[in-house]
């Protein structure tokens, strides 16, 4: 609904505001006379004691307000107003004003779920829609002059369905007997020859008109009798029906009679020709013995004879059996109409008395009829109620599902405001850590002018900061499901492989079902510059299966499964709440992981609840989801699970993951004396302003590289780094490093050089560049020296922990040694 369709309408017919004064009451509070008055500003029904009083009584929220009234009752034309556990009896006075009271308060209500979900998507009118106060003409009790009436409901007697019944029996009974009649007369007709029929037809005819000249006499005789009589019309229709009925049974069974004299007369024939036929068998024998041939086809011709007769009676005796049923059927018929005919002689008889009786008593009768003619009213007046009442119902309830769904859109977009507010929140955060950091250095000239500029930058940030917009912003979704803002036609984070390289791995993944992967010669090489996104899938399943083949969990089927069992279990799992709670800070930009309703959550979940079973040293820690999450892009759910082992258990040092994350903290050591080493002007620059690279570069190194590169990127990054091993990640981070050092050395100050590191890091296109770099312009760098490098930093980290626990330890005894007295003075305990 659009505010300013709604705004030209209202310009064009303002409505009065709506106020009045009706007898009011709610909870406990006795019902009387109190002035009501609607705000359009805020939705909202105020009840003042008068219409002089500034404070209201009482005020209720018609915007999720309900309307409810009783049609049975409307002699006061009361109606109740629910909103929450609040309610409202109003006592309108008469139903003309209660019907205008709630459409008009339905209108409010509607307008302004409107007018709310207008501002929240178009935050920017906030400001021009304040309280405007009263700018709208008042009048009391506006009520339309002349209210539309439905037309009246005629009520019209249906017709009895007994009466429907008789009267479609009889018809149907004497049409069928008529039918059946004529039909029989054909078929007899037909299978009876011309010359058995020439003397019996004449016979059948004359018996058949003398029957029908008595019945018609007989009926012509008996209708006088009962016109005499003065019967209704409905029983001489019910006698003339009964009387043809009589005449077609009669003529039925004077047709029955004539077809068992003809069956009669052809059963004489069949005897005579079945003697002839003896006689001609015995003269045929004779004329075989004599040689006389006539004789033999005299005897065949008989014999044909003799078989057309047999068949005409069995035709006929079939008939006979048919007539037979008929006459049967009609007599049961003829028996229960004379049934219901006495049953109509005492209807008539008992209604005769009746009508007596009534015109003896015509003033109560008529009395009865008058009350009966009220009854009738009020039970018109209560349908229209009711039926009013139910359409009213029926709109209050799509109204109130409208702002139901209006409501829960609302709810939606201020989650995603909540969401954005909490990622900005995060953002603030990270740099006031780093603000922490720097207060933990020691005071100098320099490090107190940078301080300075430090807060000025925070400050900066904090007022040009950006704030969360609920308008929809067109995304795109790339193969990955990752969202992108821009998307051209060739797009320059994608891989572009030609002809020839698409068709090497064509080759390649075919073959892996015969060689094993390192026997394949030049995979390095392809793996180094990107495994097309339709085999990326499979050559990372063949990945796990060459390096975990000797793992024996790998080899039992069901063990995921049994192990997942155990995670699914209530508080099996510590973790659990830790892995619920960051189920959407995964990949909130992916569109399989944007929400609780989204098709990698599940798996993301249950993953993570294995694992955390599984490997109850690291458990769960926050950089394994972003992992599992770019996992099941790609690979099953069990097999992603294993690529979480892989990566945890053999290509990242054992305390990687651990609660201290060591082994973290030991490769950011490892990287700063890389960087002295390749990159010695930019290691200078760095220690000149104090910046500390891992603040950067550590979540590189946890996370692989996941959204700190472009996806086509790190994607790149992940092939090499399961392929080779985490010596991969110093490259790709020195090969990013060298590419931005020259925009890294023109900024002079902590701040901004860690931000432009990292806003051009996130935005790096040039990826054939950052290869070349990574396993080219870097070598030698054998993995020999990154592991003594390790070994190094371990011993000096131990070293530091142990120097670092020695002081606390002390610091406790310290502090156990001194507590304060009653005076805030410190009183020291001596052993």
């Amino acid at each position: 609904m659009n505010i300013e369709a709604s705004s030209n309408e209202e310009s064009q017919q303002i409505q009065p505001r709506l106020c009045g004064y009706m007898t009011v009451g709610w909870n406990k509070v006795p019902s009387k006379s109190r002035w009501l008055v609607l705000s359009s500003d805020n939705c909202r029904l105020y009840v003042y004691k008068t219409e002089h009083d500034p404070v209201p009584i009482k005020d209720l929220d018609i915007s999720r307000a309900v309307f409810l009234y009783d049609s049975t009752k409307g002699e006061d034309a009361q109606f109740w107003i629910r909103s929450g556990a609040e309610s409202l009896q109003i006592k309108a006075g008469n139903l003309q004003r209660r019907d205008y009271w709630l459409a008009r308060l339905r209108q409010e209500r509607r307008s302004f779920g409107a007018r709310c979900l207008y501002l929240i998507q178009h935050p920017e009118l906030w400001a021009c829609f304040a309280l405007r106060g009263n700018l709208v003409p008042q009048e009391v009790d506006a009520v339309p002059e002349s209210p539309t009436m439905e037309p009246p409901v005629v009520l019209r007697r249906r017709p009895e369905r007994a009466d429907c019944h008789e009267t479609s029996l009889f018809s149907g009974s004497s049409q069928g007997a008529q039918k059946s009649a004529s039909e029989r007369n054909n078929d007899d007709a037909s299978n009876l020859s011309p010359y058995t029929f020439s003397s019996l037809g004449k016979r059948i005819r004359h018996s058949f008109r003398e029957k029908r000249r008595s019945l018609r006499l007989s009926g012509n005789a008996r209708h006088k009798s009962d016109s005499s009589a003065g019967d209704c019309d409905e029983c001489k229709q019910f006698s003339s029906q009964v009387f043809v009925l009589q005449e077609d049974l009669k003529a039925t069974e004077d047709e029955y009679e004539a077809s068992r004299q003809v069956i009669e007369i052809l059963q004489a024939q069949v005897e005579v020709l079945t003697r002839e036929k003896e006689v001609l068998l015995e003269a045929h024998k004779r004329a075989l013995e004599s040689g006389e041939n006539e004789m033999l086809g005299i005897l065949q011709e008989k014999e044909v004879a003799l078989t057309t007769l047999e068949q005409q009676c069995r035709k006929l005796g079939m008939q006979e059996e048919q007539l037979e049923g008929k006459v049967e059927q009609l007599q049961d018929d003829t028996a229960l109409y004379r049934e219901l005919l006495q049953a109509k002689d005492r209807a008539i008889v008992e209604l005769t008395n009746q009508l007596h009786d009534s015109k003896a008593a015509g003033v109560k009768r008529s009395t009865q009829a008058t009350q009966t003619d009220k009854m009738l009213g009020s039970l018109t007046d209560a349908l229209e109620a009711y039926t009013s009442q139910n359409q009213f119902l029926n709109e209050e309830l799509l109204e109130v599902n409208q702002l139901l769904q209006e409501s829960m859109h609302r709810e939606e977009k201020l989650l995603v405001e909540a969401s954005e507010w909490e990622a900005r929140f995060y953002q603030i955060q990270s740099k006031y850590m780093l603000l922490l950091n720097e207060l933990q250095t020691p005071e100098s000239s320099q490090n107190s002018v940078r301080f300075r500029e430090l807060i000025a930058r925070l400050m900066g940030d904090s007022v040009t900061g950006s704030t969360p917009s609920l308008r929809s912003s067109s995304k795109t979704y790339n193969v990955y499901g990752f969202q992108q803002e821009v998307v051209s036609e060739k797009s320059p984070v994608s891989q572009e492989l030609n002809k020839k390289h698409l068709a090497q791995w064509d080759g390649i993944v075919t073959s892996l079902e015969s060689l094993e992967l390192h026997h394949i010669p030049g995979l390095k090489a392809l793996i180094r510059s990107g495994i097309p996104y339709h085999h990326r899938g499979r050559v990372w399943k063949a990945m796990l299966d060459h390096h975990l083949r000797g793992f024996w969990k790998y080899s039992e089927p069901e063990y995921y499964k049994e192990i997942f069992q155990v995670a699914s279990q209530p508080h099996m799992s510590p973790a659990a709440k830790q892995i619920e709670t960051d189920l959407l800070r995964t990949l909130p930009s992916n569109k399989h992981y944007e929400c609780m309703n989204a098709d990698g959550i599940p798996k993301l979940r249950r993953v993570l609840l294995a694992f955390s079973i599984y490997n109850a040293d690291v458990g769960y820690c926050q950089g394994l989801n972003r992992i599992v999450a770019i996992l099941l892009l790609f690979l099953s759910e069990e097999d992603a699970f294993w690529g979480l082992v892989y990566i945890v258990e053999k290509l990242m040092p054992s305390d990687y993951y651990g609660q201290q994350l060591t082994g973290a903290q030991i490769d950011q050591f490892v990287l700063k004396d890389l960087i002295a080493e390749k990159l010695p002007r930019l290691a200078s620059h760095l220690a000149c302003y104090s910046v500390d690279i891992s603040l950067v570069t550590f979540n590189w190194f946890l996370c692989i590289f996941i959204d700190s590169l472009p996806v086509d990127l790190f994607l790149q990054v992940w092939d090499a780094f399961l392929f080779e091993g985490s010596k991969v990640l110093f490259r790709y981070a020195l090969a990013v490093l060298k590419l931005n050092e020259a925009e890294v050395m023109k900024q002079t100050d902590y701040v901004s050089i860690l931000m432009t590191l990292k806003n051009r890091v996130e935005n790096t296109v040039d990826f054939d560049g950052v290869s070349q770099v990574a396993f080219q312009d870097l070598n030698p760098f054998p993995m020999k020296i990154i592991s003594q490098k390790r070994e190094y930093h371990r011993k000096n980290l131990k070293i530091e922990s142990e120097k670092l626990e020695s002081v606390r330890r002390e610091y406790r005894q310290k502090m156990v040694g001194e507590s304060p007295d009653s005076n805030g003075s410190k009183t020291r305990f001596f052993n």
